[in-house]
């Protein structure tokens, strides 16, 4: 993610304008959360040509439930007071594998389906 679409995720986080050290930092953070489980690649592209983009998209979402900290803290008993710590996670593992998922879906719909690696430089 570069610097700047960061500073502008921090400031819809935090309602703060953030410092550059801040930015680096989320924009690392999310490089870090950025790949897709694998089974969520295997299933867009088990998709059939034809399935709109928006329906592969719900369907990636939900599958990468598998991997949702909220769900894990949950089902062993997390107290309410918790519940927001976990909700974050799952929201910054979404919000990092979602242009992952989106340029997945974009070229096995209407292309050959080869996606450039990801690359964490930017």
């Amino acid at each position: 993610m570069h610097a700047s679409r960061a500073a502008l995720l921090w400031l819809l986080l935090t309602a703060e304008v953030p410092t550059k050290a801040q930015a680096d930092a989320l924009t690392q953070e999310l490089h870090a959360r950025a790949t897709l489980p694998p089974h969520v690649e295997t299933m867009i592209r088990g998709f059939p040509k034809g399935m709109h983009p928006m329906t592969q998209l719900s369907s990636a979402i939900l599958a990468m439930q598998t991997d949702s900290v909220f769900a894990a803290a949950y089902a062993k008993g997390t107290h309410k007071a918790k519940y927001w710590d976990h909700t974050y996670e799952d929201m910054m593992n979404l919000i990092a594998r979602l242009p992952e998922a989106c340029a997945l879906i974009y070229r096995c719909t209407y292309f050959d389906g080869v996606v450039a690696p990801y690359d964490k430089s930017t």
